[in-house]
């Protein structure tokens, strides 16, 4: 039984949850599954992905990192990456990314994703103290979530399961859910929904809880291969509709009211797969301008054509580049000297393409930015 004050012991178990699907949630999941087919189509059309993945998942840290009021901007981040600017709020973001990287290097290595993974992930993400709650003495305070004021809380709203055994045998539950397909006849879609409130009633790290079961999200949707690469991202989504977020969840624990936070789910999936295929159609269609000039000689980077556009591409893949990304040993750019490259980069700031900025703490080191990229991202 729930009760908000005491650890949710009770929590049931989704491999007990029946009779979920209903003919409203199987028709939001035909559409949901025809969206993100045409947005893995649209990936499949670029020449090279990698000039979106890196763009798009530093979005998405920044704003799944925003739920959780960890506020930044874009020159904070790239700064961050660049020039390893020490702002706190960057570093997250920053962190964030490496940890959904970490997880689809796992996925893609493995095939699924172990409790193991997802400890890791945590891992990167989570700035107090590591690993699952532990036990706590007769008499200590439990983790409790809900609103606060200047820091203190206000009013519990809910307290998640209590004990290192009880965390340990719901996320075995909850992988099990996900990956037994043959015993639990569900559209993977619902089961993705369903996962993803348990994982955050489950609540099983100290820290960073949200912004795990945001990274899983995307890493059972690559799983079910519904998506090719890490671009799908729902943070948008819940933080335009965020109170209705939190009170779905709420709705789930209090009532059982499962199929209200599914067809926000399944909705939410619908429209980010049509906001991502738009944004990166206008992605595309500023690359190919960029390039068609190059094909028609209305400018000229390299020497080489081929050097040209290895430099356009590495703009798009960074949004913010410095000399030293073009001079790094890996075979794609072997052979630009730091005198070259910075010829080229001065060249796109020439054409309007780039903006030049300098390092706060060193002024000797530049950044490039993209101007018209990063216009594109921000507005969307």
């Amino acid at each position: 039984m729930f009760e908000k004050t005491r650890p949710y012991n009770d929590l049931p178990k989704l491999s007990s949850i029946k009779n979920i699907e209903n003919k409203k949630l199987l028709k939001a999941c035909i559409e949901a599954t025809a969206e993100l087919s045409t947005l893995n189509r649209a990936l499949k059309t670029l020449i090279n992905p990698n000039i979106i993945l890196d763009t798009l998942a530093l979005q998405e840290a920044k704003v799944s990192s925003e739920i959780e009021n960890i506020v930044t901007t874009n020159d904070d981040i790239y700064r961050r990456i660049a020039f390893d600017e020490k702002t706190p709020a960057a570093k997250e973001v920053v962190d964030y990314k490496d940890a959904l990287f970490l997880g689809v290097g796992e996925l893609r290595s493995k095939d699924l994703i172990s409790a193991a993974d997802i400890n890791e992930i945590n891992m990167l993400i989570n700035t107090g103290k590591k690993g699952y709650r532990k036990n706590l003495a007769e008499g200590s305070n439990h983790t409790q979530i809900g609103t606060t004021v200047n820091g203190k809380m206000e009013e519990v709203l809910y307290t998640p399961p209590h004990g290192l055994d009880i965390i340990n045998d719901l996320i075995k539950d909850l992988l099990g859910f996900m990956y037994y397909s043959d015993k639990y006849e569900i559209d993977n879609l619902i089961k993705i929904a369903m996962a993803h409130y348990q994982f955050e009633a489950i609540h099983p790290f100290y820290d960073g809880n949200g912004r795990t079961g945001r990274i899983l999200n995307i890493l059972f949707l690559m799983y079910y291969k519904y998506i090719d690469y890490p671009v799908l991202y729902l943070s948008g989504y819940i933080v335009r509709n965020k109170t209705e977020y939190y009170d779905l969840l709420m709705g789930v624990t209090k009532e059982g009211d499962w199929h209200k936070f599914i067809d926000y789910m399944l909705n939410g999936i619908i429209e980010t797969s049509k906001k991502t295929v738009t944004l990166i159609d206008n992605i595309t269609k500023c690359y190919d301008n960029w390039s068609e000039k190059l094909v028609n000689k209305e400018i000229k980077i390299a020497k080489e054509f081929a050097d040209s556009k290895k430099v356009l591409e590495m703009t798009f893949e960074k949004v913010y580049i410095t000399i030293s990304d073009l001079t790094n040993t890996s075979e794609e750019f072997a052979g630009f000297s730091r005198e070259s490259a910075s010829n080229y980069l001065k060249k796109l700031v020439k054409y309007g393409l780039l903006e030049q900025e300098e390092s706060k703490e060193d002024k000797r080191k530049k950044i490039y930015k993209n101007i018209e990229l990063l216009k594109i991202i921000e507005k969307d």
